[in-house]
């Protein structure tokens, strides 16, 4: 049996595509409507975008894109997460509910990060974190967060594994999530 390779790379607007799938299914959406994964594409295809490619480190393994992790400076947040989410509600032509406040200045945000079904268990997720930990670092940030469904506590133990803390409740799309923390 060859050995497994999983390389890391910095996300490309080649990847929209696959980012795009691994966003929905960050957001617990595996299989995406055609419509969606279209608007989508084209948000990650964007550069001023929360779920631009240039915000995304891609996993590959043997050279086959299998997972994703879009993180970003928090500092950001506000005025993209309106960009995006504006794009997204005037492409459906519909109004979104309130988004909610995922992130703030001073921290490093780990926003989707999803793993292609036919490639998990490999520890393909747990590599794209301890990367994002190692890119807010090498930005200078001293403060990582992100958000879990209440609904998964399996995710909820793998972030207290790789050190990450809850740190209260938000509310995203109207659910509530765990906000989790790590010094760094």
């Amino acid at each position: 049996m060859a050995e497994e390779r999983i390389e890391l790379r910095q996300g490309t607007p080649e990847d929209a595509e696959f980012i795009a799938r691994n966003v929905m299914r960050g957001m617990g959406h595996e299989d995406a409507n055609p419509p969606m994964l279209n608007i989508l594409k084209d948000i990650c295809a964007r550069e001023d975008t929360l779920y631009s490619y240039r915000h995304t480190r891609v996993a590959s393994l043997n050279g086959v894109p299998a997972g994703s992790l879009t993180a970003y400076d928090g500092g950001i947040y506000a005025e993209t997460c309106e960009r995006t989410w504006g794009i997204f509600a005037s492409k459906m032509g519909q109004t979104l509910p309130d988004v909610g406040k995922e992130t703030k200045a001073g921290e490093f945000y780990l926003d989707s990060l999803a793993v292609a079904p036919e490639f998990r268990g490999r520890h393909i997720g747990s590599i794209l974190m301890l990367d994002g930990i190692e890119v807010a670092k090498n930005q200078g940030f001293t403060l990582v967060s992100l958000i879990v469904d209440k609904e998964k506590p399996g995710l909820q133990k793998l972030y207290s594994g790789l050190g990450f803390r809850p740190d209260g409740e938000i509310l995203f799309f109207g659910e509530p999530y765990i906000r989790m923390i790590q010094d760094i």
